[in-house]
């Protein structure tokens, strides 16, 4: 695997490999969802009252991507995309009743 050097590990060595042996790059996969009424569970209100809050979750967006150790993000950069594919991996749904 790379190795990666400097303050802001901005400088990559790459191995040395044999002819026949391929450099492994490890590849990880996140996913996150944000809720619109995920805020605070406390606030302020007058004495022996209860806080107005929404019944559900609210609107929401699900990102997922994948992320590699040696480029970031896993994208292909212009020059690499001749075929008309996708640039990036990540993907950003907004789940819903409909």
């Amino acid at each position: 695997m790379s190795q990666f050097e400097g303050d802001n590990l901005e400088i990559q060595i790459n191995p040395s490999l044999k002819e026949n042996e391929k450099e492994h790059v490890f590849v990880t996969h996140d996913e996150t969802i944000f809720y619109a009424n995920d805020g605070r569970k406390s606030g302020w209100a007058p004495n022996n009252e209860q806080p107005l809050r929404k019944k559900g979750q609210g609107l929401s967006i699900h990102i997922s991507d994948f992320l590699c150790e040696t480029i970031g993000r896993l994208r292909l950069h212009n020059e690499q995309n001749n075929l008309n594919i996708l640039h990036e991996a990540r993907v950003i749904i907004h789940p819903g009743k409909n």
